[in-house]
Formats: structure tokens, C-alpha cells, sequence
């Protein structure tokens, strides 16, 4: 009988500290996040694993302009990557144009 007492004030304690820390950001507001935008939110990841020349590495495209950048690994194992090349430029702005 002791047992079971003990097991369940310490389950009530536990349940007791986790209600403390789920409603902490409720009563204290210097508790916040902010997001902020992101230096290369414009680059968006197309293929993980993309063969250029002969070499292997990522292929990306900028959303700014249209550009397909890919950069290839320069190492298999320490993953370094080298300068990107510009593969080609997609014309994004005929998308809004009506067929």
C-alpha cells in the first residue's frame, strides 16, 4: 500500500511539473520567439543527388531570377562542395503570362 502511494504522489508530481512548463509562456511574456527571414529563403533545393559534367552534387534554383545553380561535391566523404556553376535560366515570368 506504501508503494502504491509513493508511485502515485510521485506521478502527480510529474504531472504537476509538466502543467507547470506548458503553461509557462502563458503567464510570462518575456518568454517569446521571433522569426526573422532568412539570408537564402530565396533558394529553394531541387534535387539532392544531380549528375553535372560527370560530377555529382546539388542542383538549386534562385527564385529571384530563374537561375539553376548546381555545386558539386568535391569530396565524398567531407562533403566539400565546389564553386557553383550556372546551369541554365529558367524564365519565370512567362508563367503568369496567359497560353
Amino acid at each position: 500500500m506504501i508503494r502504491l502511494r509513493s508511485l502515485q504522489t510521485v506521478l502527480w508530481l510529474v504531472v504537476l511539473l509538466l502543467g507547470v512548463i506548458a503553461f509557462r509562456p502563458l503567464y510570462d511574456p518575456a518568454v517569446s520567439a521571433f522569426a526573422s527571414e532568412a539570408r537564402f529563403d530565396h533558394v529553394q533545393l531541387v534535387a539532392g543527388m544531380f549528375l553535372y559534367n560527370g560530377k555529382q552534387g546539388l542542383l538549386l534554383i534562385d527564385k529571384r531570377n530563374g537561375n539553376a545553380w548546381f555545386i558539386a561535391k568535391r569530396d565524398e566523404w567531407n562533403l566539400k562542395w565546389c564553386e557553383p556553376v550556372l546551369v541554365t535560366r529558367i524564365p519565370l515570368e512567362k508563367l503568369d503570362q496567359p497560353q
